[in-house]
């Protein structure tokens, strides 16, 4: 028996759909293992601080005054971006920066 050409390609499109729909979720699944693997290898330095239900990366170092807190800017890439400055702060007072919610 011949399938019709709609039939055919109504079979072919949800064949296509199917396949689309497994890879998506093979590869969400991919990307949860690795964030924990990555996360447990290379742990951030600094701590979790809950705000209120959120929580935001906050590493400090040095000792002293005044506190100098670094700012992270409009781009996604957080705190480690002021790593060099910290350092270098870090030298003569006490220095925080941190990661915006949702950020890293």
């Amino acid at each position: 028996m011949r399938l019709s050409f709609s039939r055919w390609v109504k079979r072919v499109a949800i064949t296509i759909s199917i396949l689309a729909v497994a890879l998506v979720s093979i590869g969400g699944f991919y990307e949860q293992a690795a964030r924990s693997r990555v996360a447990k290898d290379f742990p951030a330095p600094g701590k979790l601080v809950d705000i209120g239900g959120r929580q935001i990366h906050l590493n400090c170092k040095g000792q002293g005054t005044p506190l100098v807190v670094l700012e992270a800017g409009a781009d996604t890439s957080g705190s480690p971006l002021w790593q060099p400055v910290q350092e270098q702060v870090a030298r003569f007072t006490r220095v925080c920066s941190y990661d915006r919610a949702g950020i890293m």
